[in-house]
């Protein structure tokens, strides 16, 4: 299985189950892509494909929280706790990467922290995502008059600098 797709599509067919889609064709989908994934449980993060465990840092694009609201929603605890702390130590730049930039590592961050419950979830908004979704929501990088492709920020960050 290629990660990256596969654990939104496994949460898909996961989600259809759970809506009364009876068919032995997805619950063996399911259980594969499962198997695939316990796997990396206490060994590290989530690689694209069928890899050795990514070690360098806490979070692979996103793959860690995905896979953390994926046990939850099978009611696997084990799983669900593990992928979720390793959304919680995933915070700085390590969130910054991604194969099609931070896309996915910002989306599934906080579905996965929260597995982790309000306490935990707070930390890490306080630690890096408050400062982070705020200057993604209100800073926009706007031309600034100038020549040499300077930029400006507006809304609430008007003033300051990167």
């Amino acid at each position: 299985m290629m990660n990256a797709p596969g654990l939104p599509l496994t949460i898909s067919l996961v989600l259809a189950r759970m809506a009364g889609v009876q068919d032995p064709v997805v619950t063996r989908a399911i259980e594969r892509s499962t198997r695939l994934l316990r796997f990396y449980i206490g060994k590290g993060a989530i690689p694209y494909g069928d890899h050795h465990p990514r070690i360098e840092t806490h979070e692979d694009n996103g793959k860690c929280g995905i896979a953390a609201v994926l046990f939850d929603l099978l009611g696997e605890a084990h799983g669900a706790e593990f992928f979720s702390r390793m959304s919680i130590a995933s915070h700085g730049a390590e969130r910054d990467g991604g194969h099609t930039g931070n896309y996915f590592n910002i989306l599934w961050a906080v579905p996965g922290v929260a597995r982790s419950g309000s306490h935990a979830t707070g930390a890490w908004m306080k630690e890096f995502g408050g400062w982070y979704f705020d200057l993604a929501l209100e800073t926009w990088m706007v031309p600034s008059g100038g020549t040499g492709g300077s930029l400006r920020l507006t809304g609430r960050f008007a003033g300051k600098s990167l």
